[in-house]
């Protein structure tokens, strides 16, 4: 949908005009673009959601949010240990706050909502580049690094990034098996709100891979590795 001339409500209200901002003339809202009570819409726009991500120039995502409610930008006053006002090259005055560095171990351990949903995980890889809007601070992702306003993350998180999700799609399949078994231990761990989306959700990055190793994807194993993922499963319950 196009951005200019939309009104927007609620949490939403603040994205048009900073997607103007940008340069960019469209926004895309999946709580906004799909009818998720409408089984024939969900269906079809569920299966676009790989390519919409993928192409994205900006994925904007309200990471420490807990729903389609909470919006991006949060009030972090209590960490402000000092501010200045002062006067621009224009003459206007602008307001600056200064902050004690701090960690960041919710990002790191993966326990900002977003992160434990299971739409969002390949929502987070596929996208060429993802602005996350935490409680106290914001974190940037392409594909070649990951940086945050408190400097404390790194690739420190136990989720793959999008550089590393990258860089490793170009490597050889023994590598592409390991992240494959990454990221299928990080999806487990998060909640979906319908079972039937288990599939689906993980359906943009397993099409990612099969680009690379073109072995036929059989409901979250591969063709040509289907031996030993069998085995290693068998393992688990012996």
């Amino acid at each position: 949908m196009k951005s200019c001339g939309m009104t927007f409500h609620g949490p939403f209200k603040t994205l048009s005009p900073s997607t103007s901002r940008l340069g960019y003339e469209y926004l895309w809202i999946d709580s906004l673009c799909i009818i998720h009570n409408d089984v024939a819409d969900w269906r079809f726009e569920g299966s676009r959601m790989p390519d919409i991500y993928s192409n994205a120039l900006l994925t904007i995502a309200a990471t420490a949010s807990s729903g389609a409610s909470g919006g991006c930008f949060y009030s972090n006053s209590r960490f402000i240990s000092a501010e200045y006002t002062y006067p621009d090259a224009d003459g206007l005055f602008q307001h600056v706050c200064i902050r004690k560095k701090m960690g960041y171990a919710a990002w790191i351990f993966g326990r900002l909502p977003l992160l434990q949903r299971g739409w969002a995980l390949q929502e987070r890889l596929l996208s060429p580049r993802v602005v996350h809007f935490a409680e106290n601070e914001v974190i940037w992702e392409c594909k070649t690094s990951t940086d945050c306003e408190c400097t404390m993350v790194h690739h420190e998180d136990h989720v793959k990034g999008l550089s590393d999700f990258t860089q490793t799609l170009s490597v050889q399949e023994s590598v592409l098996g390991e992240l494959w078994h990454t990221i299928v231990e990080d999806y487990a761990r998060r909640c979906l709100s319908y079972e039937m989306d288990i599939f689906p959700a993980l359906q943009g990055i397993a099409k990612q891979f099969h680009l690379q190793t073109r072995s036929a994807y059989l409901a979250g194993v591969w063709e040509s590795n289907i031996i030993l993922e069998c085995y290693g499963a068998a393992q688990k319950f012996t």
